[in-house]
């Protein structure tokens, strides 16, 4: 079989450096197939270095979400133990904005200290979710990585004559 389709496939290279791929067959539409079929398996080929990259970007971008998240949760875990703790509370003022207030005014700078870096690890957080997002959308998008300058298409006339035997 493999005889029989290594002479009825070719794959050349034609002067402007693309490849040119034909395979020969009794039905023209399966030929045909046959051709986008090895389209698909070369393109699948010339992909999987690059979608393995692809995946371990992801692995990196989700495991840096995790820390991340952790980060976040030991941050509020240590603002609502020292508020317990030391009796911090946190009032609104007039123009909106946060007053922190307590009897230990050096315990009051460390609360202060540990939601500003909570705001901080929030917002990184919100920074490295979005990266996340797009990479699993890109990640759903399979660019092609060959360019096809001319469609798989079916012969107009037969490549190789039909030989029969009249008798007369």
């Amino acid at each position: 079989v493999t005889e029989q389709f290594m002479d009825n496939y070719q794959a050349n290279r034609t002067e402007k450096d693309a490849i040119e791929l034909s395979i020969m067959d009794t039905d023209p539409l399966r030929a045909q197939q046959m051709v986008s079929d090895a389209i698909s398996w070369i393109d699948r080929l010339n992909r999987m270095p690059m979608d393995s990259t692809r995946m371990k970007i992801r692995v990196e971008l989700q495991s840096a979400y995790d820390a991340q998240l952790m980060l976040s949760k030991s941050l509020l875990d240590t603002l609502a133990a020292q508020a317990s703790r030391f009796d911090i509370q946190i009032s609104m003022t007039g123009d909106g904005k946060a007053s922190v207030s307590g009897s230990n005014p050096l315990e009051v700078e460390t609360y202060k200290f540990n939601q500003f870096q909570y705001e901080s690890a929030i917002e990184e957080l919100g920074l490295v979710k979005v990266l996340l997002d797009k990479h699993d959308l890109a990640l759903k998008v399979a660019p092609s990585s060959i360019h096809i300058v001319e469609e798989p298409f079916v012969a107009d006339k037969k490549a190789k004559p039909m030989r029969s035997l009249i008798c007369v």
